[in-house]
């Protein structure tokens, strides 16, 4: 979850992000081209942020260990609430973009 999550703010497509970076870019290219430039530069730059946490939870060494954690039912409700809003997006990009509008 946390990994898709991470993806989508980094603006990786096709997720919900990547949409909303492109939509927010595709329209502020009218008002100020050289903003649009330096922008994406810093998206780019950010992306290497979003994948650090990616990276410790996928590649470093992991240890042995034996605690449990319990998650609460309503943020599991939440979590998976979140990833059926993202997919949503993901496949039906055009209807966030009429409610924005």
């Amino acid at each position: 979850m946390m990994t898709i999550a991470l993806l989508s703010m980094a603006g990786i497509p096709p997720l919900a992000g990547f949409l909303g970076k492109y939509f927010l870019f595709t329209d502020a290219m009218k008002a100020n081209p050289v903003l649009i430039v330096i922008a994406v530069i810093n998206s780019a730059i950010s992306v290497a942020y979003y994948l650090k946490p990616v990276t410790a939870m996928y590649f470093s060494e992991k240890e042995a260990i034996d605690n449990v954690v319990h998650v609460p039912a309503m943020f599991k409700v939440s979590l998976v609430a979140t990833l059926v809003a993202m997919v949503l997006m993901i496949i039906f990009p055009d209807t966030v973009r009429l409610l924005a509008h």
